[in-house]
């Protein structure tokens, strides 16, 4: 039995998933635990918290995986390849396989495709067979992927072996996507009189549906007055209109490939460095082979022969675009919310649990929990826990249901694959348990197919309720404890109700304490036809502080911010430590005009406070405030918002540091 983890940016890009059927197919008959994980990229900066993702590819360095498959070009949009290698240097005593690029790796080895002769042949079939003699290329070279490099090559190349000269006004630069396609086209031109080449070469399909977008929009006919060639031969080519010309790259096939290479690499054999597979050009409206009037998917291939899809897809699994009708999954989806939206302990959550497997689909789940939450910040490098708790296993296929397994184990070791799941293959995700800046551990859970892009949605929802479970259980928990203290030491029932609610270290309000009075405040404020603000604040650089002086100097910060904010605000606003150096106010009748003079205020007093307490280091925090409405009233939410716009200011000072 091996045990092989694969490396996925996102499920949601049709070329990863693409890629990834073909790693399932050739695997599917051989004695192997296919381990995937959606891990973004580190310190990711798409999203609020995309980037806890990351923390997977740090779990799948257990000495349980026999090999890693990366499908590098998956992450060419937002990493390069060379930014890529490092962030996983740590794979370094077992094979890596690199799918669709190349990584510098001392174990690495790739499978790509050969492109070295495409372009001239497509540009060949430009000039003699629609009599094109200006032929442009639209280039993703700002990602600096190999990928995007490679095809600007292959294209100049491809100008030289049919006698025409490089003429860098023909050339446009975008990142692969399509706005940034879009965008580039209405950035270097106003008209269409301006447009210099009478067809185009675009780095992939996205980025020729958004320069079809573009050249529409100058009033050109397509593709009478310009030709357009994709790359990739996504269902973007399909739908598109025309429908495009493209390059068949073989996404499945790589994908294949690339698990056939690690399969013998496993078992002893010798592999090249690097393999490459042919691509096949494929011509259809938007060069001018099809009609326009032809409604069928027909295109025309190199040898000038007529062909349908199905023709060329020989012993392919069908893409995950037709391999299951989205819609038929809404219901599941719709039930899955229903049945976890309701606030339940972990122990009523697990009770739920197998129906929940059973509605998505799942052959077997386990979860595991971290002893204490990791706080993660975005620019922070995740570091494995030296424990991990097994809270539930269930195995449909043995009957398992177990709700206090009591297994504790080291990840960096294992993951407890062979124990719980047995020695049977089959295909699992694994992924982080996170809620925020906070992260509780992690699920992995067996598929029953692999309709990979279903199951991500499945299991985002099914993380996020066990994420509320478990803050809610802890919530009890933690009110259980305060009640035994009350009994313990006779106190009434008001010094408890301000026990739970006041934060030991800086006396303000804990979270739970501001959660429930500013919420209160916020709507007796709306009762009363009245508006305010929320504010968000994070001290800069308590980690540097704790790291540099001491937690106790980090806790005399932090007890100084608490007063600060007290001191500025007036005594009917309401203020709460929410965790860690996070605070947080609500404050009745202010406006967002009043939002800088606040800032001032506090900046103003950091500056007093850091000089009278001696501190070694300047005291600041960073700020986010958003209004607070009858429309817009729920104190979550609005603190998630004031969140986003803190963390825009922290982006900032940290671009102005560098």
């Amino acid at each position: 039995m091996k045990t092989i983890a694969v490396l996925i940016h996102s499920f949601t890009i049709e070329y990863s998933l693409d890629i990834l059927n073909g790693i399932s197919k050739y695997f599917e008959n051989k004695d192997v635990k296919l381990i995937v994980s959606q891990v973004k990229i580190p310190h990711s900066t798409s999203g609020l918290y995309e980037y806890q993702c990351w923390a997977a590819s740090k779990y799948l360095l257990s000495q349980e995986i026999d090999g890693v498959i990366v499908i590098t070009g998956s992450f060419s949009t937002t990493i390069t390849s060379e930014a890529l290698s490092e962030a996983l240097k740590d794979y370094k005593d077992i094979p890596v396989i690199s799918i669709s690029g190349e990584l510098t790796l001392p174990n690495s080895y790739s499978a790509n495709i050969d492109i070295s002769t495409t372009y001239s042949d497509i540009i060949s079939h430009l000039k003699n067979k629609h009599g094109c003699k200006k032929i442009g290329f639209l280039s993703a070279n700002p990602t600096k992927s190999n990928s995007a490099l490679s095809r600007y090559e292959a294209y100049k190349q491809g100008l030289a072996d049919n006698g025409f000269e490089y003429d860098d006004n023909l050339v446009l630069h975008g990142d692969f996507t399509k706005h940034s396609a879009y965008n580039t086209f209405v950035t270097h031109f106003t008209s269409r009189e301006q447009i210099p080449f009478d067809a185009i070469l675009c780095a992939n399909d996205l980025m020729a549906v958004g320069c079809t977008k573009a050249l529409k929009e100058f009033g050109m006919e397509l593709p009478k007055d310009c030709k357009i060639i994709g790359f990739d031969e996504t269902t973007h080519a399909i739908k598109n209109s025309p429908r495009l010309s493209t390059v068949d790259q073989g996404m499945f096939e790589q994908g294949f490939l690339g698990a056939e290479l690690m399969w013998e690499k496993l078992n002893g054999k010798e592999i090249p460095k690097a393999s490459l597979l042919p691509v096949t050009p494929i011509y259809r409206q938007s060069c001018g082979c099809i009609s326009l009037d032809n409604t069928e998917d027909v295109f025309m291939n190199a040898e000038g022969e007529l062909c349908t899809k199905n023709e060329t897809l020989k012993n392919r699994v069908v893409s995950n675009g037709e391999y299951f009708n989205f819609l038929s999954e809404i219901d599941n989806i719709y039930t899955l919310f229903d049945l976890v939206k309701a606030q339940n302990t972990l122990q009523q959550f697990y009770f739920d649990f197998p129906y929940l497997m059973d509605i998505a689909e799942l052959d077997a789940a386990a979860v595991f929990f971290t002893d204490e939450p990791i706080h993660l910040e975005r620019e922070d490098d995740f570091v494995i826990p030296e424990k991990l708790n097994l809270s539930i296993f269930i195995d449909k296929t043995q009957g398992i249901s177990d709700f206090e397994p009591g297994i504790s184990f080291n990840p960096s070791e294992t993951l407890q694959l062979q124990k719980l799941f047995g020695d049977k293959p089959g295909n699992f995700i694994i992924n982080p348990i996170f809620s925020g800046k906070n992260q509780y551990g992690l699920i992995i859970v067996k598929l029953r197919t692999t309709a990979y892009a279903v199951y991500n949605v499945f299991l985002k929802i099914i993380s996020n309720a066990i994420t509320q479970a478990y803050e809610y259980t802890q919530s009890l928990l933690e009110n259980k404890k305060l009640l035994n203290q009350n009994e313990e030491l006779s106190q009434d029932n008001s010094n408890l109700a301000q026990l739970s609610t006041t934060d030991e270290l800086t006396k303000v309000l804990n979270r739970r304490g501001f959660m429930e009075i500013g919420q209160r405040s916020i709507d007796m404020a709306i009762d009363m036809k009245a508006e305010g603000l929320v504010f968000f604040a994070d001290m800069d650089g308590l980690k540097k502080i704790n790291d540099t002086y001491g937690h106790k100097m980090g806790d005399r910060a932090i007890k100084v911010m608490a007063s600060v904010l007290t001191k500025v605000l007036r005594a009917n606003d309401v203020v709460g430590r929410l965790s860690g150096d996070e605070f947080a106010a609500v404050t009745v009748g202010m406006n967002i005009t009043q939002e800088q003079q606040v800032r001032d205020k506090i900046a103003k007093l950091f500056q007093i406070e850091t000089q009278s307490k001696k501190f070694p280091f300047q005291l600041s925090c960073s700020i986010g405030a958003v209004e607070f409405t009858s429309a817009h009233k729920n104190l979550r939410t609005l603190l998630t918002t004031a969140d986003q716009r803190l963390y825009m200011e922290k982006r900032r000072k940290h671009q102005n540091q560098k």
